[in-house]
């Protein structure tokens, strides 16, 4: 009898298994796994497009307000760990045609750990530069950008997640600090809803 090519769908979708944390025996989860992670191949350059120009307009919000080093320095350093991310995700463009191995997970996981904590610095050393004009300004495009990684990462969800949770936990504290709590607040609850979002999103995908 001739093997299909569709996967065998597992009988449930653990969040574990969703986020590439643990491999169930149920249901043909190496060749699913490749499915997720292929598609990030196709979404990955409209994502670097629209986070380098999030990157420019945060660069433009706080020119004039912060030494110039250190908008550069914070550049540079983005602009590596996204490389390393886009060579990453183009290397499993072929994913959904072989099985993705664990050792590729860990090593997009770390990537995307440490493009998040890159995204994470302005939050954390930038906000006290400005004004609340500045903060608000801040998070409306740390605000867009998680809600557009939720969409165009949906099948693989833990990148997403590490971004979202990290820049979320960076701006409740700068708010914090500067005494909007209020604000933080708003902030909590809008990290739940969109990790919320972000595994349905995968569970649907």
């Amino acid at each position: 009898m001739e093997r299909s090519d569709i996967p065998v769908l597992p009988t449930s979708v653990p969040w574990r298994a969703l986020l590439g944390l643990s491999q169930p025996a149920s249901g043909d989860w190496a060749r699913l796994r490749g499915l997720q992670y292929a598609y990030l191949a196709t979404v990955v350059k409209g994502r670097m497009i629209a986070q380098a120009m999030a990157a420019i307009f945060i660069m433009k919000l706080f020119f004039g307000l912060i030494p110039l080093y250190f908008l550069i320095g914070w550049a540079a350093m983005l602009a590596a760990a996204q490389s390393q991310v886009y060579q990453a995700e183009m290397s499993l463009a072929d994913a959904e045609r072989r099985s993705v191995s664990k050792k590729e997970i860990q090593r997009h996981t770390r990537i995307s750990l440490v493009s998040a904590l890159c995204w994470a610095l302005p939050l954390l050393f930038f906000m006290p530069y400005g004004g609340s004009a500045h903060q608000l300004g801040l998070w409306t495009i740390y605000s867009m950008l998680i809600a557009a990684a939720a969409l165009w990462t949906a099948s693989a969800p833990l990148g997403c997640i590490l971004f979202t949770v990290i820049t979320g936990v960076a701006a409740i504290l700068g708010f914090a600090l500067h005494g909007a709590y209020d604000v933080a607040v708003v902030v909590a609850a809008f990290i739940a809803v969109a990790v919320l979002g972000t595994v349905h999103g995968a569970r649907t995908y």
